[in-house]
């Protein structure tokens, strides 16, 4: 069983998850920032994921964003794939909106504010259904 980093756990909640991959939302005040973790043992890079894994891994991230766009109204979409800091492969999926806190400066390397979470958030994502089962 694949565990998912704690630096990751403590920053985000769970949403979803299957047998391949887990969803999860950082805990930020004012983003809908969403984390995708393949469940594939010792996976750092996306090159680790053999091509069944890449694509089903593909179709997640396709999944996530299109509910960000659906479900958010966001006006852009970040997708970061960094592991400088956490290994484990995970895949940043991020609405941004034009009177985000960051706007239009990129996310990365820019503190959390991780003291709240929007519950909206988390609802908006389950009513999507995206995870396939």
């Amino acid at each position: 069983m694949v565990v998912v980093d704690q630096r990751i756990v403590d920053e985000s909640e769970l949403i979803l998850e299957n047998d391949f991959i887990s969803l999860r939302l950082i805990r930020d005040r004012d983003l809908p920032w969403f984390v995708l973790v393949p469940k594939i043992e010792g996976a750092t890079e996306l090159i680790d994921l053999d091509e069944r894994e890449q694509g089903l891994l593909l179709i997640e991230i396709n999944k996530v964003s299109r509910c960000l766009r659906e479900q958010f109204k966001v006006d852009k979409i970040n997708i970061g794939i960094i592991g400088n800091m956490v290994r484990q492969l995970h895949i940043h999926i991020v609405g941004r909106f034009e009177s985000d806190r960051h706007f239009p400066r990129t996310i990365w390397g820019n503190r959390l504010d991780i003291s709240a979470i929007d519950p909206l958030f988390v609802e908006r994502m389950r009513q999507c259904s995206i995870l396939s089962q």
